[in-house]
């Protein structure tokens, strides 16, 4: 709880050790917060509605826990946002269409969860790597990945998406 009395804090890595429980909701009391790795921990429960009040917040690591439920769409919330790692935990329901939108969202990862539903249309230009892989996505790929100029890992594998994938749109051409 004392935790949340920490209000100049602007980095926070608790990766990589024990803890359990749920993900403290003080934790909304760091308004400064830039960087929160929770990660390879027990932490348990749904991801608490703790972004709201996050302005500054790059770098969010949620990663190899046992975490359950939906993405809360405040997750995205941040417009700083350019990293989330959600990976290897149980999270479920669909993905808020807010996770597609952040104008500096770089890397994402969501694969090893129980994600349901599709993907909608990405409106972050930066984004460098996506891996939505072993969730159980379904309907086809939205165009506006093919679009994404700056992106080097794609990963979707072990889904149940469909629909035709135009392998030529990843191919270029180089003139001499």
């Amino acid at each position: 709880m004392s935790l949340g009395n920490l209000t100049q804090l602007t980095s926070l890595d608790f990766s990589c050790n024990s803890f359990s429980g749920h993900i403290p909701p003080s934790l909304i009391n760091l308004k400064t917060l830039q960087n929160l790795n929770l990660s390879r921990n027990s932490f348990t429960g749904e991801i608490p509605y703790i972004f709201v009040n996050f302005t500054g917040l790059y770098g969010l690591d949620f990663s190899w826990n046992q975490l359950t439920g939906p993405i809360p769409s405040c997750v995205s919330r941040p417009q700083l946002l350019g990293s989330i790692y959600l990976h290897n935990n149980s999270l479920n329901g669909t993905m808020p269409s807010s996770l597609f939108s952040p104008p500096l969202l770089e890397a994402m990862d969501l694969s090893n969860n129980q994600l349901t539903g599709h993907i909608d249309e990405f409106q972050s230009t930066s984004l460098r790597g996506i891996d939505s892989s072993s969730n159980r996505l379904q309907g086809s790929i939205p165009n506006s990945i093919f679009e994404l100029v700056n992106l080097t890992d794609l990963t979707l594998s072990s889904n149940n998406f469909t629909g035709i994938v135009e392998l030529n749109i990843f191919l270029t051409t180089v003139y001499q």
